[in-house]
This record gives structure tokens, sequence and C-alpha cells, in this order.
């Protein structure tokens, strides 16, 4: 009896995320921002900062400032977790640039509605959130 032929192991996944590239910076002259990048071949746009586009698959990435201002896509409040405190709420966020982002939503959560304007918010330990502009912070 002859064993059937395997085929090779597959490829390992690619490692294309730059863990040790910092997602947000606060720049003390225009405030927070997400970085991210843009293929230099392609021009596709994308968060956080790869090393290999996801697209095309160059390896030529420029960095990009996203935000800090983007509209809510749609969110949702999450009640049941095994990894975090629960009721937390989480949304899609569109940033100029065509990048959606889904991150946790902070502030007045009340106030969210589709297409309503949010704006990056950086905690004094550096954890991040999107959180709606109230009409009183836009005047």
């Amino acid at each position: 009896m002859t064993r059937p032929t395997q085929a090779a192991d597959p490829p390992p996944p690619l490692r294309d995320l730059n863990a040790s590239e910092h997602t947000v910076v606060v720049d003390p002259a225009t405030g927070p921002f997400l970085q991210g990048g843009v293929c230099t071949n392609c021009a596709l746009a994308f968060f956080p900062t790869r090393s290999v586009c996801p697209n095309c698959l160059a390896t030529k990435i420029d960095n990009h400032r996203f935000g800090p201002v983007g509209r809510l896509y749609s969110w949702t409040t999450v009640h049941v977790s095994s990894t975090r405190q629960v009721p937390y709420t989480v949304g899609y966020i569109d940033l100029p640039g065509d990048v959606r982002v889904l991150t946790t939503l902070g502030g007045e959560l009340t106030a969210l509605e589709p297409d309503c304007p949010v704006a990056l918010a950086v905690d004094a330990a550096g954890g991040w959130t999107f959180q709606p502009i109230l009409e009183e912070d836009a005047q």
C-alpha cells in the first residue's frame, strides 16, 4: 500500500504589521493623529502601518497621518465579553483618505448617530478612542 503524497507545509502567514510602530502620535502643534501608511505603488491608504501593501504586495510604504476627525459609520455596544469589562462601545470610523477604522468609542455615547462627526481622543496612558463632537464643542 502506498501512502498518498502530502503537499508541502503551507507557508507561514505574512508578518506585515509593524508592531513596533506607534499607531497614535500626539504632535504638540496639531494634536493627536493615527499613524498609517500609503502604498507608493497603488496609492492604497491603510491603518495601521504595514510593511507590505495588502492590495499589491509592494513593500514601499510611506507614512501618512489620519484624523484627528472622522465620521461614525456604524457602532454597537458589547454586553458580553470574556476578555474585558462590559459594557463597552465599538464603532467604525471613516477617516479622510478612504480609511475605515474599528475602534472603541468614548465620550457622550448618547450623542452617537450615523454619520456624526467624531474626534480622536488620547488619555494619559496613551490609550485612544474616538468621541462624538458635540454641538457646544464645535462652536
